[in-house]
């Protein structure tokens, strides 16, 4: 006599109710809402340590330029593509650096030509003979926010606090969150990293 157990139901596998499916989806979508808003701003550290690490790069050859020549080469055809010009003239006709690094946020818009440009803002003064330099990043939020940095008059803590006249330099302040406006300035005068 063959007796079944009285749990006839044993070997049918069992899945997974509704509720526990919705909770785990709660579960991950938890997650998902802590971890995103984390990588983006973990992206954002990293491409402003990046243009940080690049404006020590620029810093070294400027410097070097400034010592082969008793001036920094001149901003005024920033804009311009090539060699012969802002920046470029780091790396031509003596390479003070291999390459000219581009901005980790994508550069500024060239009011003149109307074209995004892909390098770092660079301002000198005086014209004739550049005694002193600023460079800046667009930072996080995208936008150039120094103004003029082509005729840079010098470094003064009272330039950065400014909200209206002929010279404004706002910088980037991650303590107002990574994506805050402003800025990323190295000066000639002072480290204001």
């Amino acid at each position: 006599m063959n007796i079944r157990p009285m749990n006839m139901h044993r070997d049918i596998p069992r899945a997974f109710t509704l509720i526990e499916l919705l909770v785990v989806v709660g579960i991950i979508s938890i997650l998902a809402a802590i971890a995103v808003p984390n990588m983006q701003t973990a992206s954002v550290r990293a491409r402003v340590s990046a243009v940080k690490a690049d404006h020590r790069t620029l810093v070294t050859a400027l410097e070097s330029y400034h010592v082969e020549h008793s001036e920094y080469p001149e901003d005024y055809a920033e804009a311009r593509i090539g060699a012969d010009y802002g920046l470029g003239r780091l790396t031509s006709p003596i390479a003070f650096i291999s390459s000219v690094p581009l901005d980790a946020f994508g550069g500024y818009i060239d009011n003149v030509s109307g074209r995004r440009i892909i390098s770092f803002t660079m301002g000198t003064e005086p014209n004739d003979a550049p005694s002193r330099w600023i460079l800046a990043s667009s930072g996080p939020d995208g936008f150039d926010d120094t103004s003029p940095a082509f005729s840079y008059p010098g470094f003064g803590e009272n330039i950065f606090d400014q909200t209206t006249g002929p010279f404004r330099y706002m910088r980037y302040d991650p303590t107002n969150g990574v994506m805050s406006a402003g800025d990323i300035i190295r000066v000639s005068d002072a480290n204001i990293e």
